[in-house]
This record gives structure tokens, sequence and C-alpha cells, in this order.
């Protein structure tokens, strides 16, 4: 997924769906655009998708450094495991 306005790339993002969970792999949002609410639009939008496909987890990997990382706990995401400085979050689908 792309988003973008006027010619403008304010973020982007990957998933794959497997084993009853949605997986983002990548979620970027660009420096000039971040701390306004984008990345909690993109993970609105993977909550809608997950109910659609009836997956039970929305998971994903953030580096442990990662300020985003404050993000998904906010929003409800759990650590699950750390591995070589990627911190495993999970965020079950209700």
């Amino acid at each position: 997924m792309v988003l973008e306005k006027n010619g403008t790339l304010k973020g982007f993002s990957f998933y794959q769906y497997a084993d009853h969970r949605l997986h983002i792999h990548t979620l970027q949002i660009a420096p000039e655009f971040q701390n306004r609410n984008l990345g909690g639009r993109f993970l609105s939008w993977y909550r809608k998708q997950a109910q659609v496909l009836g997956v039970q987890f929305i998971t994903c990997g953030v580096f442990a450094n990662n300020p985003a990382r404050h993000m998904y706990h906010r929003i409800g995401f759990e650590e699950v495991g750390e591995d070589n400085g990627i911190v495993q979050m999970s965020l079950p689908v209700k």
C-alpha cells in the first residue's frame, strides 16, 4: 500500500496473510509526516482487513530502538519475543 497526496509520498506498507495471521513486514512513514497519526491510520486499515480475512492475529517485528514501538503498545500490541534486536509483536483481532 502507498499513501501519497499530490505526488508526495507520505508512507507505504507491505503485509502478508498466512497461518491465520496478517503480518506487517514494513510500515514506513516519511520523516516529515511522522507523529501525525498516519501510522495509526495504516493500522486501523489493517484491523479492518484482518476482520475481513478472519485472521486471529496481526503481527509485526520492530527494531528495539525504534520509537514506533511505543505506538504499537498504545494500539494494543504485545511483545511476544525478541531476536537480534527485533521485537516480535502481536495484536489479537476481535
